[in-house]
């Protein structure tokens, strides 16, 4: 899946009768697709007062980020999901980051952490079942941040 790009031809002439041609690009579209994710714990957490305290306290960083997607993408799809090449950009708050992938591998992303839950005990020292939830998407990381 190549750009799409939309050309322009622009002739001149100068004085010595000679043609100029300009070609200029006037639309790309990017072969990367953005997505902010954000960990939410299950509804049932709002009950246990202790819980949600010990939830809010949790940081999660980059390594633990990559791990619950790899094993997201494993889950659903195996080994050929968990070699789907992706970018950790930034991590936007403790529970928020930024992700970058092949735009005809975003289906798959979205499929797997739509359809994942996991306990953050795998994680953390926190007994708390979470699932990944998609902010939001595109094709610039202007209209992710």
């Amino acid at each position: 899946m190549g750009s799409i790009n939309f050309l322009t031809t622009r002739s001149t002439q100068t004085m010595n009768d000679e043609e100029i041609t300009i070609r200029t690009h006037k639309l790309k579209h990017n072969d990367w697709y953005y997505m902010k994710l954000q960990i939410f714990p299950e509804p049932s957490i709002h009950q246990d007062e202790s819980k949600l305290l010990e939830y809010t306290n949790v940081t999660i960083d980059m390594i633990t980020w990559k791990s619950i997607i790899l094993l997201s993408l494993n889950k659903l799809y195996g080994l050929i999901g968990e070699a789907s090449p992706f970018d950790l950009l930034a991590v936007i708050d403790p529970k928020t980051i930024l992700i970058r992938m092949h735009k005809q591998d975003f289906p798959k992303f979205n499929n797997c952490l739509m359809s994942w839950t996991f306990n953050l005990s795998q994680y953390c020292p926190v007994d708390v079942g979470c699932y990944v939830k998609v902010i939001s998407l595109g094709e610039f990381v202007g209209l992710c941040a």
